[in-house]
């Protein structure tokens, strides 16, 4: 029983830090500065970011949401394991925890060192040598995003979709709306890769699917935290085993 009692209080706390990340963010997602100078890349990328007064706070609150839907993901693919759907559950969460791992390393860099750099290119006179170095880590962050994009908003949602449609105990509409999401993800990804930025790939299309893969996964959560409630102390209680899915 209390093995019971400690895996479900675990599920449930994965499950609430799932949707709070996922709110977090969606929120910070949109919020984040965009404009046609992301497109054009060098001058005009630096100039979006040295005036932005929110990068860093939005790029810090986009990690913490990241970290915190991990652990969402985390307790929704334990809940699939012992399931048909097992293999691609457990594929799921070992890719997944290195995309996220990548988009985390995005993350910081773009928020910490991308933000101190263009600050100083601004604030510096917008001299060669700091143009330099800033476009140096600017082609750095593109790579590392198209990475991300096509592992975590691409592959990673289409690993989960294939889960959830083997019979991992949630929703086939969960599953149908990760696989198109991923399918977007990685059309995305390819369009990064063959044309670069463009406002299509950057503005249209990277926003749409990485809301609706933060969604999917805040849906999840939510279904584990619904069939997760507290264990009534009951004679069935303490003998049956967890109700959850491949426990």
């Amino acid at each position: 029983m209390q093995v019971a009692t400690e895996r479900l209080n675990f599920y449930r706390i994965s499950a609430a830090s799932g949707m709070l990340g996922g709110v977090l963010a969606v929120v910070f997602n949109l919020l984040h500065p965009r404009s046609n100078d992301i497109v054009q890349g060098g001058r005009g990328e630096l100039e979006l970011i040295a005036g932005s007064d929110i990068w860093r706070l939005d790029h810090v609150m986009l990690g913490l949401g990241t970290a915190l839907i991990f652990i969402g993901i985390i307790g929704v693919a334990l809940s699939m394991f012992g399931t048909s759907a097992d293999t691609w559950a457990r594929a799921w969460l070992i890719f997944t925890t290195v995309a996220a791992s990548i988009l985390l390393v995005t993350l910081a860099l773009d928020g910490g060192p991308m933000k101190t750099l263009a600050d100083q290119w601004a604030n510096g006179g917008k001299d060669a040598g700091a143009f330099a170095a800033a476009n140096a880590l600017m082609e750095i962050n593109s790579g590392l995003l198209g990475a991300s994009i096509a592992l975590l908003f691409g592959v990673a949602p289409l690993l989960l979709g294939m889960a959830v449609m083997s019979g991992g105990g949630y929703p086939k509409a969960l599953g149908q709306v990760a696989l198109v999401g991923g399918a977007l993800g990685l059309l995305d990804a390819l369009l990064l890769a063959f044309q670069g930025f463009t406002k299509l790939s950057v503005l249209i299309l990277f926003p749409i699917t990485s809301v609706l893969s933060t969604i999917v996964l805040t849906w999840a959560a939510w279904e584990l935290w619904t069939k997760n409630q507290p264990i009534r102390t009951t004679t069935a209680a303490r003998t049956d085993p967890p109700v959850t899915p491949g426990l």
